[in-house]
């Protein structure tokens, strides 16, 4: 469901999508991000929704995984969807580490998921 909410929020379910910042696809990969997407994953399109969203599976776990290590209980999934959002190294020095958690970023992604679980719908 999560996932699923981080596509809606990024793209509106669009493949086609392209937002500013050079971001592409559902879940609007970043090109900063595409050298080791294709080098990892063999992503060839990011364009295409298999590979969009294989990238986005694998970026947003990747986040997961640091953010336990960072922080514990609910705080992990907000540190995840932050750093999903601006990029692990930005969230971090520019909110993270001033004592900023939540963000309207990780709270609409929250809320969505929620909305998807308790009526089966965004």
């Amino acid at each position: 469901e999560l996932f699923l909410a981080v596509m809606y929020k990024e793209s509106g379910y669009n493949p086609n999508a392209v937002g500013g910042g050079n971001s592409y696809g559902l879940c609007q990969i970043h090109m900063s991000n595409h050298s080791m997407l294709r080098a990892k994953l063999g992503i060839s399109s990011f364009t295409n929704p298999y590979d969009n969203m294989t990238a986005g599976a694998y970026l947003l776990s990747k986040y997961f995984a640091t953010a336990n290590s960072v922080v514990s209980g609910s705080d992990v999934e907000v540190y995840a969807l932050n750093s999903y959002n601006m990029g692990e190294g930005i969230y971090y020095s520019s909110c993270y580490s001033k004592g900023v958690l939540h963000r309207g970023y990780s709270n609409s992604v929250i809320a969505l998921r929620n909305r998807l679980v308790s009526t089966g719908g965004i």
